[in-house]
């Protein structure tokens, strides 16, 4: 087994020795060890995606396949009401030379939209080799394309912005949905740095179908589902009020310092929600090991601490 490395793990100052009261006591150690250990275990189930869902996308960019363009074309986002709306109500980085940093490109709808605004430091990551292998090729020289899981992606140094649009937020459990939230302010500049997301509307998404209310998986929570050959796509699909409920939790533990929302509804389809997220000063706090995938920039497994 690999050595694993401590660098980059947040640490507090031990405390003094004294004689109040309200020191823990041995038992309360071990009760508090095996709930940090249960919380852990969550975790890591609430970060794994539904491998449907995995096996959907895969299918997108097997050979003759359409890509995500007819998906996202149903979505009413082929021509970018999204990233038109965050530009008009001055969501994008002013400064061009802003570092960007795209969750899940899938065939490069934002990256054509934000080179065409004149952006020009901008990294995606891709888990896919298939679609890995078509935007490097369609955007040689001008994009960064890491091929890896955003899960678990961590960078020497910070974005400014970090772009998460159209669907991938609903792949993950509600659960998985909170711990994402800490990863992509795991990645932004503290105090300074800005995740803007975009969801669809519970109850405006005809490519799944309502389960009748949330669902426990063995992968955490859902609430919709998508029958793809032998196999069930799952999504969580929050509402705003639900989000800002999770955002209103990790600015007062420091992690977001404040957030807005706009409701939309690109021509011919269903309503969606644009959220401006922009990072607090507290640190999320992280483990590092050495046990890389196959991604070409180093992915390390994280371990997130909520402060909630």
């Amino acid at each position: 087994m690999p050595k694993r490395r401590r660098e980059g793990i947040q640490t507090q100052p031990k405390p003094s020795r004294s004689n109040d009261s309200s020191e823990v006591e041995p038992s309360q150690a071990t009760g508090s060890s095996r709930d940090e250990a249960s919380k852990r275990k969550r975790q890591k189930t609430a970060d794994r995606v539904n491998q449907a869902n995995k096996s959907f996308y895969a299918s997108l960019f097997s050979p003759g396949a359409g890509g995500t363009k007819p998906h996202y074309t149903d979505a009413g986002l082929h021509q970018c009401a999204d990233l038109k709306l965050a530009r008009d109500k001055d969501m994008l980085p002013r400064d061009k030379r802003a570092r960007i940093l795209e969750f899940g490109p899938g065939d490069g709808r934002v990256l054509k939209f934000l080179l065409a605004n004149g952006y020009n430091d901008i990294t995606a990551i891709e888990r896919d080799a298939a679609a890995v292998g078509k935007l490097r090729k369609k955007f040689a020289g001008r994009v960064t394309i890491i091929k890896g899981d955003f899960t678990q992606y961590r960078s020497k140094t910070t974005y400014d912005c970090i772009l998460w649009l159209w669907c991938g937020f609903s792949d993950f459990s509600s659960e998985g949905q909170q711990a994402m939230l800490h990863q992509a302010m795991s990645l932004l500049t503290p105090g300074k740095g800005k995740l803007l997301l975009d969801i669809a509307r519970p109850k405006s998404d005809a490519n799944v179908t309502s389960i009748g209310g949330d669902k426990v998986y063995k992968g955490g929570t859902y609430s919709h589902t998508r029958v793809i050959g032998n196999s069930i796509y799952r999504a969580y699909m929050p509402d705003s009020r639900e989000v800002r409920h999770w955002l209103l939790a990790m600015k007062r533990g420091g992690l977001v310092n404040n957030s807005r929302s706009v409701d939309y509804a690109p021509i011919g389809s269903r309503r969606r929600a644009l959220f401006e997220i922009y990072r607090g000063t507290t640190p999320v706090v992280t483990a590092v090991a050495d046990d890389a995938d196959d991604a070409d920039e180093a992915v390390f497994s994280l371990a997130l601490t909520k402060h909630n």
